[in-house]
């Protein structure tokens, strides 16, 4: 294999080429995971409002005091004029966060792919987002033939073209790009990124590849166990559960019982790094380095102090965060919130920032597509 400075310099040059920009399709059977989780039912929120001297009234003037009833209020919610709403919804706070272009970001709503801002249309009913590569994407191209589902992964790059990659036999219901951007995992075998060719076969039949980090291919086989396997070498298990987290990372999150841990795999031997057993605040998603892990709430905590902090201020007592979380780097991610899982909701791209501690929305308006799902991945 090339090292990564040849390997990018080919890959680009490859996808920067004059390409067969039309898919052929042969229809199969093929199982994809869901890409987004449901969103927890979400209780209303009520908030204290004081007035202001400004909306005094002069007693001696009128003869009166003015009195509010803060329980007949909360139950009758008759708007003050004036005064200060805040969001009863992760909907609306997404929509009154400041406005800033968000991190270099792909995404996938039904059949189309942006990239680098740029809209590309595929010749598929629908597109799901493996993840980005130098110049472009890898895609599953989906289109529905007489009834039946037929797949293709294939390439798409910034300049709109498409290129197809093999149609493999295999039962693995995802794929997982290499760390160094050279090939991807689909079917238990790997496909060159350069080429389009087979390099090798894993020596498993893997059921779901959860990442592909510098040690291997993560993936789950047989009655549910867990692997680590790099070409050339022969595959390690793993003596625990390997959880949520970005897929090139590993650190990954995963619940047990009433708790959550941060945890890392070196020689298919996992090793806990923090325990947070707060049944408000657990975790779902930790960053590439293992230092931050991020609960529902948008609280971030930091694993080598335990320190926490509500990205979303006060309305951290709600779940906001949507699956799935896109890291641009280690303390930089983005996620999607919409107004509700319906089809073309409205929707808004959010983006927080642990460095400075907050958290931002794209200047767009945003909907969802008509499987009600959003797709981002970062670029390479």
């Amino acid at each position: 294999m090339n090292d990564f400075d040849d390997t990018d310099h080919r890959l680009r040059d490859l996808l920067t080429s004059e390409v067969d920009t039309q898919p052929t399709w042969e229809a199969r059977e093929f199982l994809e995971p869901a890409l987004v989780t449901g969103q927890k039912r979400l209780r209303r929120r009520r908030w204290a409002i004081s007035l202001g001297a400004a909306a005094a009234v002069s007693a001696g003037a009128l003869g009166v005091s003015l009195a509010l009833d803060l329980e007949a209020e909360t139950q009758r919610e008759i708007p003050l004029a004036g005064a200060y709403q805040s969001p009863s919804t992760p909907f609306e706070w997404a929509n009154s966060l400041k406005a800033l272009d968000a991190p270099q970001l792909i995404t996938a709503v039904d059949s189309r792919v942006r990239i680098n801002g740029r809209d590309i249309a595929t010749e598929a009913d629908d597109v799901g987002l493996v993840g980005g590569i130098p110049g472009g994407a890898v895609v599953l191209l989906e289109r529905r033939i007489e009834g039946r589902l037929g797949t293709r992964y294939a390439i798409v790059t910034t300049q709109g073209q498409v290129r197809e990659l093999p149609q493999l036999a295999g039962a693995t219901q995802n794929a997982v790009i290499s760390p160094d951007f050279s090939s991807v995992a689909y079917s238990s075998h790997i496909v060159s990124l350069v080429d389009g060719s087979v390099v090798t076969d894993m020596p498993q039949e893997a059921n779901i590849l959860l990442g592909w980090n510098s040690e291997g291919i993560v993936y789950t086989h047989g009655d549910g166990k867990v692997s680590i396997w790099s070409p050339g070498s022969d595959p390690v298990e793993v003596d625990g559960r390997v959880g949520d987290g970005d897929p090139k990372s590993r650190f990954s999150v995963v619940a047990e019982g009433t708790c959550s841990t941060i945890q890392h795999v070196t020689n298919g031997r996992t090793a806990e790094v923090y325990r947070n057993c707060d049944p408000t605040h657990d975790l779902i998603t930790v960053s590439p380095d293992g230092r931050y892990g991020i609960t529902a709430e948008l609280v971030s905590v930091d694993s080598a102090t335990g320190e926490t902090f509500p990205l979303a201020g006060e309305f951290s007592d709600f779940p906001i965060a949507q699956r799935p979380i896109a890291w641009s780097n280690n303390s930089t991610f983005s996620f999607v919130v919409s107004q509700d899982l319906e089809p073309y909701a409205p929707a808004v791209l959010v983006t927080c920032h642990l460095a400075t501690r907050e958290c931002t929305k794209l200047d767009a308006e945003l909907t969802l597509g008509s499987d009600a799902d959003y797709q981002i991945s970062p670029t390479a």
